[in-house]
């Protein structure tokens, strides 16, 4: 009887542990998008754009003559600094708001802004690199839209979000609470996957570099006559 009641005892204690748990990490996840928030407000900018090294990323691996192709270029911040060194950017993104903040704020001759779904309204022309930060994430079909890539240039540089970050996403997984950066991410990425999504729209990664919660790569056309870039 002694042990059936500590059985009992056991069960509850780890029903209320889990419930628990479950609470602490909703805060979690609501607290990190509060915080984004916030921080946003208090800089007038994304944190990211100044504490966050992927801009050099990007910058280390563009020529001085090269044509840039930025995708989802948001309101243009890493958009001007690529444009500060590369001969010149074409960019867009399918938030006409952001559009007009960049067009304003984050500008100069050698940027051409312009509205568009980063699935259907790609540029005709072709280019030398393409950008995609923080994209591929928000797409229903990513392969699909990486072979459309493929047509309009050779190289491309990706920043994506790093799902092995540690043992609170696997803590998350368990309980079933969302574990993702961003809900409206499709998903997250692990080097193996990326990797596996790049092959089959027929880029090869040459370089992977983790940095915290991303990973970083560039990547080339496996098929180089297919387009007119570098």
């Amino acid at each position: 009887m002694l042990v059936r009641w500590a059985k009992k005892m056991t069960l509850s204690n780890k029903r209320i542990l889990r419930r628990g748990l479950k609470i602490f990490l909703y805060l979690n996840n609501f607290s990190y998008r509060q915080a984004g928030i916030w921080a946003m407000k208090y800089y007038n900018i994304h944190p990211k754009h100044l504490f966050n090294t992927y801009h050099s990323f990007f910058l280390d691996n563009i020529n001085p003559d090269d044509s840039v192709l930025d995708v989802g270029c948001g309101k243009g911040e890493l958009t001007l600094d690529i444009a500060k060194k590369a001969k010149r950017v074409a960019a867009y993104d399918m938030n006409e708001e952001t559009i007009e903040y960049a067009k304003r704020f984050n500008s100069q001759d050698n940027i051409h802004y312009f509205l568009g779904d980063a699935t259907k309204d790609m540029p005709d022309e072709k280019f030398d690199v393409i950008v995609s930060s923080n994209v591929l994430e928000h797409l229903k079909d990513p392969v699909e839209h990486l072979k459309k890539l493929k047509i309009i240039a050779n190289k491309l540089l990706l920043r994506i979000p790093n799902i092995d970050r540690g043992w609170l996403v696997e803590v998350k997984k368990d309980l079933g609470v969302n574990y993702f950066l961003d809900p409206q991410h499709y998903r997250e990425y692990t080097e193996l996957s990326i990797a596996d999504e790049l092959n089959k729209a027929g880029w090869k990664i040459t370089s992977i570099e983790h940095a915290g919660d991303e990973l970083r790569i560039v990547a080339h056309n496996i098929n180089k006559n297919n387009s007119n870039g570098r």
